[in-house]
């Protein structure tokens, strides 16, 4: 790779995650960050950080100019919308077109690896949330401009991310995972939606993290494709909140608390009712990324780091 990686959205949750991964400390690393956020905890030696608002087409292509690489974790979650962007158009079109527009001026095609989301099965495009369907949207134009030959496009799509990492420790995410813990530790009932029998696919920051520093060593295996990036088994949200709940009674001696079934909410989206869709094997097949925590290990490193790094009972697990 020729010119440095540039990280988009590298001071946020996962983009710190990136940051600090250790095989990062063979490239020439140029972090970007929105305009006044918080610069990633820990980083490569010698990494710029530099503020960039990637919906301003100039401001990217200043960024972008010269890079090899360019990993894409900028996302539209600003506001109190979150997730689902309810009420918000995703601009995540829009900076992608301006993306793809920086790239084609270098002299050779730039990776660019996108951070997008895994499917639900059996749901049609129409049934997801803003969000779902503006990631598809990225995705479909970066695929295109790979087989144009103006960019090298990887598409990695993500289940639900969640956990600590060591590079940004006091930041534990503010997904499902994170949310319940705070309840537990709060000694809240956790709810789920219908029975909770919907499976999904929890990936840690840090896995998720070292599959992007994996595409960059695999891209051109990877080129042009979307690949799911998943754990080995897939959880019914009553178990995996049923491990919340005890992981957090452990770490406090106290009494788990209860995982009680409510009726889904007017906002719920058919997606909401549907097993995720994963299938991680042919990413694993061609980069050689494996996970390497279990739910149960990500959600007590959570708890731990959500209670204030408080004293484990005698005997609890560490």
């Amino acid at each position: 790779m020729t010119g440095p990686l540039v990280v988009l959205g590298a001071g946020g949750y996962l983009g710190t995650a990136v940051a600090g991964r250790a095989e990062l400390l063979t490239r020439q690393v140029l972090l970007a960050r929105r305009p006044g956020g918080s610069p990633p905890v820990a980083r490569a030696p010698g990494a710029g950080v530099v503020d960039c608002d990637v919906a301003d087409p100039a401001d990217l292509r200043r960024v972008v100019d010269g890079a090899g690489a360019v990993v894409h974790l900028a996302s539209d979650l600003a506001g109190r919308d979150g997730w689902r962007g309810v009420g918000r158009a995703h601009r995540g079109a829009e900076v992608m077109v301006n993306l793809i527009e920086a790239c084609r001026r270098a002299e050779r095609p730039v990776c660019v690896v996108l951070a997008s989301t895994v499917g639900h099965q059996g749901v049609a495009g129409g049934a997801l949330s803003p969000y779902e369907e503006g990631k598809r949207e990225e995705e479909r134009l970066l695929l295109e401009a790979t087989a144009a030959g103006q960019v090298d496009g990887v598409v990695l799509r993500l289940p639900t991310v969640y956990g600590c990492s060591p590079a940004a420790p006091s930041r534990p995410g503010r997904g499902v995972v994170a949310t319940m813990v705070r309840r537990a530790l709060s000694g809240e009932p956790l709810t789920v939606w219908a029975g909770g029998t919907v499976r999904r696919s929890f990936l840690h920051v840090e896995d998720a993290a070292q599959a992007f520093v994996a595409s960059l060593s695999a891209a051109e295996a990877l080129r042009g494709g979307c690949w799911d990036v998943a754990p080995d088994v897939t959880l019914e949200l009553r178990d995996a909140l049923a491990t919340v709940a005890a992981v957090v009674a452990e770490v406090t001696g106290r009494a788990a608390v209860p995982v009680e079934s409510v009726t889904p909410p007017a906002h719920a989206l058919p997606a909401d009712l549907e097993d995720v869709a994963v299938d991680a094997g042919p990413f694993r097949e061609r980069s050689g990324w494996r996970p390497t925590r279990t739910f149960a290990e990500g959600v007590h490193d959570a708890v731990t780091t959500l209670a204030g790094d408080r004293p484990l009972q005698e005997g609890s697990r560490r």
